[in-house]
């Protein structure tokens, strides 16, 4: 069986930078038929940002996590670590450029806008005051918007780059 000499000459050198122009070289080479190159597939970016940003709040949400897990209800905490799990699957999507992440990042902010002023606390806390409440929703609808225009940006420019017309990116 043929074997591809860039696989043999990446294999055989340690220097991490030759591996990396050896591997985008290939692939370049396998997404050559496509309208567009490999590198134009990562995200821009504000998409970056807003991650960076999600993400942060994430890990934070995370780290209260693991400070209440002894003493919380299991089934509070499985609700918990869904949303911790369903974010961090989000930000990954949108990261990843695929199909369907910000849309999780709309839901997930319009359901924590929602969920949050009617149990009036976040999980296994006290009672929130009703202008934290209010900040919170407010931050969360602002998030959901932000998730809506970026992702709406995001899916106009990777149209355009593959020559879709306008009206298919924005049914898409």
């Amino acid at each position: 069986t043929p074997v591809c000499p860039g696989l043999i000459a990446a294999l055989s050198s340690c220097c991490p930078t030759r591996i990396l122009a050896r591997s985008a070289w290939i692939a370049n080479r396998v997404y050559s038929g496509r309208s567009r190159s490999v590198n134009s597939y990562s995200p821009g970016r504000a998409a970056r940002v807003y991650a960076v940003l999600q993400f942060a709040v994430v890990l934070a949400a995370s780290v209260h996590f693991l400070q209440i897990h002894a003493r919380t209800p299991t089934v509070e905490l499985l609700g918990y670590l869904a949303w911790v799990m369903l974010s961090l699957s989000g930000i990954g999507r949108v990261l990843a450029r695929e199909r369907g992440g910000w849309a999780i990042e709309v839901a997930r902010h319009l359901a924590v806008a929602t969920a949050l002023p009617l149990a009036g606390r976040w999980f296994a806390g006290e009672a929130l005051p009703s202008w934290a409440l209010a900040l919170a929703a407010a931050a969360a609808i602002a998030s959901a918007v932000a998730a809506w225009r970026i992702g709406t940006a995001e899916r106009r420019a990777h149209a355009a780059a593959d020559g879709v017309p306008d009206e298919t990116a924005r049914a898409a």
